[in-house]
């Protein structure tokens, strides 16, 4: 991350408002993101004003504690996220994710019940017709999940991982249309391959028919 200047810090701090004094919180008044200040990319990379605040007066920001918390949240009714916008660095504290979640769930801030997304927004779910199985009815998987392999391309694969060792297990997967998770079992002998269902042997030319097309047409 990037030095903040001496000039690129007395233009954040111009901006901030501090007319509450040194134990009030200093509020970002420009434009928010998610409720946190947002400051130009000419003054900071890091875009969140709370973090330009802590990384001005106490420099870096470790990669063990990467979250700048607020203390001052307290302050505040739960349902308000006024909070996020304070600059002060007495208010702030560094801490872990963990930390992060910890803090949220201690003070009630976590979104849960009542104050879900789901609860408090019900007309933004997507329902009916609006629904993505509706809206994109072409990428629904309509065969059966997950597939099974038949013993002839077992075998296949565990002969390509005997006499090329030098292949990564997604290389193998890759010239056999497979993820690497899929070579890896095989290898290790949770596939062992059964015969395919007349149902699974005609998803299966189906789905070989259509990528085969693709391939022509590119």
């Amino acid at each position: 991350m990037q030095n903040i200047t001496e000039a690129q810090a007395a233009r954040f701090w111009a901006t901030v408002d501090k007319t509450g004094g040194e134990d009030a919180c200093w509020l970002w008044p420009g434009t928010l993101n998610n409720g946190y200040g947002h400051v130009s990319a000419t003054i900071s990379r890091d875009r969140l004003a709370h973090r330009v605040a802590w990384r001005i007066t106490h420099g870096h920001i470790p990669p063990e504690t990467p979250c700048v918390l607020h203390a001052c949240d307290v302050w505040y009714p739960v349902d308000s996220f006024a909070y996020r916008r304070c600059c002060n660095p007495n208010h702030l504290w560094l801490g872990t994710k963990a930390d992060n979640c910890r803090d949220r769930h201690a003070k009630g801030r976590t979104a849960s019940g009542e104050r879900s997304g789901m609860r408090k927004h019900p007309e933004r779910i997507a329902r009916g017709d609006m629904s993505w199985s509706r809206r994109h009815p072409e990428r629904l998987f309509r065969g059966h999940h997950p597939p099974r392999y038949t013993p002839e391309f077992v075998a296949a694969v565990r002969n390509v991982i005997g006499w090329k060792r030098w292949l990564s297990h997604r290389e193998i997967g890759w010239l056999f249309g497979v993820s690497k998770t899929t070579v890896r079992r095989i290898e290790t002998g949770e596939i062992v391959g059964h015969p395919l269902t007349t149902r699974e042997t005609e998803c299966a030319a189906k789905r070989y028919n259509r990528n085969l097309s693709r391939q022509r047409e590119r």
